[in-house]
């Protein structure tokens, strides 16, 4: 609505506008209607003053048959402006035996118009009066009152009152837009002051105001702004405090992974040289059991680095040449031991195109495929896994390209498919119990994936398995 568009001042100027007028017209009309029925009532008592004062004399000119002494007192009545015609009509059939008519009534005058004589309710006056003298009818007397009188005053009274009226009411709008606006100036400086503080202006302030509400409401504005100030303060120092202890975080992380390499070294050295010296068969179990548990902790610590690095902001892409399909089979043959030993069928398909020669580092993608392969063999039992690779697009320099490694495996649950990729989280409690892990595989894989430009998403279903895509737009060696 266009109401709704208006500004404040221009809201008060309309409705003051209307509630004026408003006014005024009905005042208008009640003043009217109060003169309609004031005129009406003058002219009933009018016509029977005329209508007693004449009947004795046309008894008298009747009787005697003086017609034209009858003629002439008409002639002499109409001449009245509130009367328009008089007329003696017929005992016998009605008919106008004499009458005398106004000749002012015949001449054509500047009317109102008809709506408004409908309007004001003026009825045209008749009044009719058998004259009778011992008992013989000698006909009706006529008389007929005007009603232009009336009529012109109340039109003409009318337009000087809506001329008027206008003026008026131009006046008071001009004067209370201007009373208005510099009652408003206050109002309009706390308006333009918000507008800046939301704009991320914080050192506005609003300057004392004389109108005692509109102090109160710039009062609490500047509270307002001085309460942001004090909390954006505090946010940043909040913000400085997280990102040092972010670092200090990431420092320790990466410091105590490289501490407790170290002699994790030694103790897989020792482990190799012990069992290199033909120890006895009980002994042979016990040291590949402390180096199955040392190559466990070396992949978290490994895990644990990469992400501290990825966290820290520290992870460093290579861009060179790189062949998809060798990565691919290198991944696949990397676990071909683990999947005969579960009966596990392994699939790996590639785009019916040529891939072209793409840019990228081969082992942080060789590192991400790793994570995916490696955990759709250790959740699933029997079944198959396939490794599919297809170019999507192709380019001059970019080529869109999509690889799917999906498994029959245990599964996810659809409200767990985002939660997976979160650092140190499990789709279910017991996965760590059952197949060990930090839960860091699949986190550290997305931040790769997305670091690289592109997706890392999953579609799965408990008890049918799960596939992971991963969406890459890679740069294209440009051919010489």
């Amino acid at each position: 609505m266009i109401f709704g568009r208006l500004s404040l001042l221009w809201r008060i100027r309309l409705l003051t506008a209307v509630v004026v007028a408003s006014v005024s017209l009905f005042g208008l009309i009640m003043v009217v209607f109060e003169r309609v029925a004031t005129s009406q009532k003058e002219f009933n008592d009018t016509a029977n003053s005329i209508v007693l004062a004449l009947t004795p004399m046309l008894q008298n000119t009747l009787v005697v048959g003086d017609l034209a002494t009858a003629q002439q007192t008409f002639d002499s009545i109409v001449q009245q402006e509130s009367v328009r015609r008089i007329a003696l009509l017929s005992a016998h059939n009605g008919r106008t035996v004499i009458e005398a008519v106004d000749p002012a009534s015949a001449v054509k005058r500047s009317r109102p118009p008809a709506w408004f004589t409908t309007a004001t309710g003026v009825r045209p006056l008749v009044k009719l009066d058998p004259i009778v003298v011992g008992g013989t009818n000698y006909g009706t007397l006529q008389l007929e009152m005007s009603q232009n009188k009336l009529v012109n005053g109340l039109w003409r009274s009318t337009i000087l009152f809506l001329a008027v009226g206008l003026i008026c009411l131009t006046g008071i709008v001009v004067v209370m837009g201007l009373v208005l606006g510099r009652g408003l100036a206050p109002l309009r400086l706390v308006t333009d002051s918000a507008r800046r503080l939301a704009a991320g202006d914080w050192s506005e302030r609003i300057p004392p105001v004389e109108v005692p509400e509109i102090a109160v409401v710039a009062d609490a504005f500047n509270q307002m702004g001085e309460d942001i100030v004090r909390r954006q303060a505090d946010l940043v120092r909040a913000k400085e405090a997280a990102e040092a202890a972010n670092r200090a975080k990431a420092t320790f992380l990466g410091t105590m992974s490289h501490e407790i390499r170290t002699p994790l070294n030694g103790i897989m050295g020792m482990t190799d040289l012990l069992l290199a010296s033909q120890p006895t068969e009980e002994q042979c179990g016990y040291l590949e059991l402390v180096k199955s548990s040392a190559d466990t902790l070396l992949a978290i610590l490994s895990d644990i680095l990469d992400y501290s690095n990825i966290d820290s902001g520290r992870l460093s892409l290579a861009s060179l040449p790189i062949d998809l399909m060798e990565i691919a089979n290198e991944v696949v043959e990397q676990f071909a031991f683990r999947c005969r030993n579960k009966n596990l069928a392994t699939r790996i398909t590639f785009s019916p195109d040529p891939l072209p020669t793409l840019l990228g580092d081969a082992a942080r993608l060789s590192q991400v495929l790793t994570n995916l392969y490696g955990n759709a063999v250790k959740f699933t039992q029997f079944g198959e896994i396939s490794l599919a690779i297809k170019a999507e697009r192709h380019g001059p320099t970019h080529s869109r390209v999509q690889i799917d490694i999906a498994d029959t495996g245990v599964g996810i649950a659809p409200e767990n498919l985002e939660s997976i990729f979160d650092p140190f989280s499990q789709a279910d409690g017991s996965i760590t119990r059952r197949f060990g892990g930090a839960g860091l595989g699949l986190a550290i894989s997305r931040r790769i994936v997305e670091t690289m430009g592109g997706q890392l998403t999953a579609d799965s279903a408990l008890g049918r398995g799960s596939t992971f895509h991963i969406s890459l737009d890679m740069p294209t060696v440009l051919e010489a």
